[in-house]
C-alpha cells in the first residue's frame, strides 16, 4: 500500500513501474495519515485486514503544494479563531479552513522543528514579520490591521506572488522553490512524521499483536511494516529515509529498505 500525494506529477503505476492490481494506493494533500479522519483509517483497514498487505509506504515528493503552503503564515486571528479547540467568534468559515486544518500538523512540524534548515528558515520569516514596515503610508488601518497586511503579503511572497522590503533592504528569503533546503527537509519530516503516526495507529498495533501471538502458534500471519520514501519529481529517484518500522523486536537493515522489487507487495 502507497500513501502518497494527490499532486497529479506523482503517478505511482509510473514510478515503479507495476502493473494494475499490483497495488494498493491512497493519495490526499501531502500524503497525510490522520487515523481520526475516516478516509484514513478506512483505506489502512481495508489494506491490512482485506488485502493483508505487507507492506505500507508513506511516500512525499519534493515540491509538494501542501508542504509549501504549511511554511507560509495565516492572517492575523486566523489559528485562534478557526485552528483551536474551541471556536473564539462566531464568523462563517473562510473558504480554505479544511485545507488549513489538513495541513495543521505539517504547520506545527515547521513552527516547532529544530532541523537547521527549517529553524533558519523560521526564524528569517519571523524576522520578517516583526521588521517590515507597517502599511501606514498605503493603508490607514489600526496596528492589528497592518499585522494582517503584514502577514499576507510575507504568505504571498513566500507563494512567489510578489516581494518584500524590510529594514530598508530586500530581506533574503524568496518564493519556496524546489529546491530551498527548508522545503526539502520540510518535505522529509512530515513524511517521517506520518510514519510514525501510521506506525502507531491502533490498525497497525492490532496487527503486530496478532502477529505476535501467530508465531507461537501454527496460525499463518505475515509481519505488516511501515516505510517512509520521498520521491524526486526531477530525477524520479525514490529515496528511503531509514524510518521503516515493524513488529516489536524488528531491527531495519543497515540503508534502509531499498527498491521496489522487493516490496511488491506493497
Amino acid at each position: 500500500m502507497v500513501v502518497d500525494c494527490s499532486d497529479s506529477r506523482v503517478n505511482e503505476g509510473a514510478i515503479f513501474d507495476a502493473d494494475p492490481g499490483t497495488m494498493f494506493t491512497a493519495g490526499n494533500i501531502a500524503n497525510m495519515f490522520e487515523e481520526g479522519d475516516v478516509s484514513s483509517n478506512a483505506v489502512l483497514t481495508y489494506a491490512v485486514k482485506t488485502l493483508n498487505v505487507k507492506h505500507v509506504v508513506i511516500m512525499g515528493h519534493y515540491g509538494c503544494g501542501g508542504v509549501a503552503a504549511s511554511m507560509a503564515p495565516l492572517p492575523d486571528g486566523y489559528a485562534e479563531r478557526w485552528l483551536g479547540h474551541t471556536t473564539l467568534l462566531a464568523l462563517p468559515d473562510p473558504a480554505d479552513l479544511a485545507v488549513q486544518r489538513w495541513i495543521l500538523p505539517i504547520r506545527k512540524i515547521y513552527e516547532t522543528s529544530g532541523r537547521p534548515e527549517i529553524r533558519e528558515h523560521r526564524e528569517r520569516v519571523q524576522r520578517l514579520l516583526s521588521s517590515t514596515p507597517t502599511a501606514t503610508s498605503t493603508c490607514t488601518s489600526t496596528s492589528a490591521g497592518a499585522s494582517e497586511w503584514t502577514r499576507k503579503r510575507v504568505a504571498r511572497m513566500l507563494m512567489g506572488a510578489e516581494k518584500i522590503e524590510a529594514m530598508g533592504k530586500e530581506e533574503e528569503i524568496g518564493e519556496v522553490k524546489l529546491h530551498d533546503g527548508a522545503f526539502w527537509a520540510l518535505v522529509e519530516e512530515n513524511v517521517k512524521a506520518n510514519v510514525w503516526r501510521l506506525g502507531r495507529s491502533r490498525v497497525i498495533r492490532e496487527h503486530h499483536e496478532a502477529y505476535t501471538k501467530a508465531l507461537s502458534t501454527s496460525e499463518p500471519l505475515h509481519p505488516v511494516y511501515v516505510h517512509g520514501w520521498v520521491y524526486d519529481l526531477e530525477t524520479g529517484v525514490v529515496s528511503d529515509l531509514g524510518v521503516s518500522a515493524g513488529p516489536p523486536g524488528w531491527v531495519p537493515p543497515p540503508g534502509g529498505v531499498q527498491g521496489f522489487p522487493a516490496m511488491r507487495g506493497a
